[in-house]
């Protein structure tokens, strides 16, 4: 075989050969003939070059991985799945020396958010698990893009689950924000987020822990409406009974409140 095409056909040959003996060697020799002939399209060099990837892959070769699929991406820069394939491949080499690799994690996340950027600016769709990790991957690194990732995922995919998700992410990367966490709260309630009882029962004591015992109430009755909530239950029963009263005075108050307030000087 001297002509490129006549290595590429026999980088082919060499290939199937290796897949019918399951030889990874044959079969790297194969896709690597077929690379360096220099017929293979843009498309398929970034396919044999992602199948070199996976073979490293098997055989915790993570750095050659790591250098293939980069070349992968390279061949087919308008490719968003090589770009999360890389991203995975630099998670597996944090993952294995967290302190010496710590930058990979980061490059990780940029891959994703430059990923998910590319297909909706082509206006592909991204299934709804690319979303989901690309966020995941960007909440558990506490990086700046997490927000933004989490975003996207809820306009595209603004399912109960997704925002439950995002909402809870967004709370713990803020634990000393008492006020977000009502707010995150709320926005979980308005979303069909709360999932069960015990949700309903945390919105309801944190709201009335901060004065907020109207909206508490609301909370649970919205709970015992929706069969999410069971006023039976010994916690459900007991933060009724003691939520329920100062509801009734906050409301008892208002006309009080309204009084004063169109009476005062000042705008608050």
């Amino acid at each position: 075989a001297l002509s490129p095409a006549g290595r590429y056909v026999l980088g082919q040959m060499q290939l199937e050969a290796g897949l019918q003996t399951q030889d990874r060697a044959a079969q790297q020799a194969g896709m690597e003939a077929m690379l360096t002939s220099g017929v293979a399209s843009p498309a398929v060099a970034s396919q044999l070059l992602a199948n070199q990837a996976a073979l490293a892959l098997q055989g915790n070769a993570f750095d050659r991985a790591e250098q293939l699929m980069t070349r992968a991406a390279e061949a087919e820069p308008g490719n968003a799945m090589r770009l999360a394939q890389l991203a995975e491949i630099k998670l597996r080499l944090f993952q294995g020396a967290r302190t010496a690799r710590a930058s990979k994690r980061a490059e990780a996340v940029a891959l994703y958010a430059r990923a998910v950027q590319m297909g909706e600016a082509s206006g592909r769709v991204l299934p709804e698990s690319f979303y989901r990790r690309a966020t995941a991957v960007a909440f558990d690194a506490q990086s700046p893009s997490a927000l933004e990732l989490g975003e996207r995922l809820v306009r595209r995919y603004p399912s109960p689950p997704n925002w439950r998700d995002v909402l809870l992410q967004l709370r713990d990367l803020n634990p000393n924000d008492a006020e977000l966490a009502l707010d995150v709260g709320r926005l979980m309630r308005r979303t069909g987020a709360l999932a069960g009882e015990r949700d309903h029962l945390e919105l309801a004591r944190a709201l009335n822990d901060a004065g907020r015992a109207a909206e508490a109430k609301a909370v649970l009755d919205q709970g015992v409406q929706s069969g999410m909530v069971s006023a039976s239950e010994p916690q459900a029963r007991d933060l009724i009974a003691r939520i329920n009263p100062r509801a009734a005075a906050e409301r008892s108050g208002l006309a009080a409140q309204r009084n004063q307030a169109r009476a005062a000087a000042t705008g608050r």
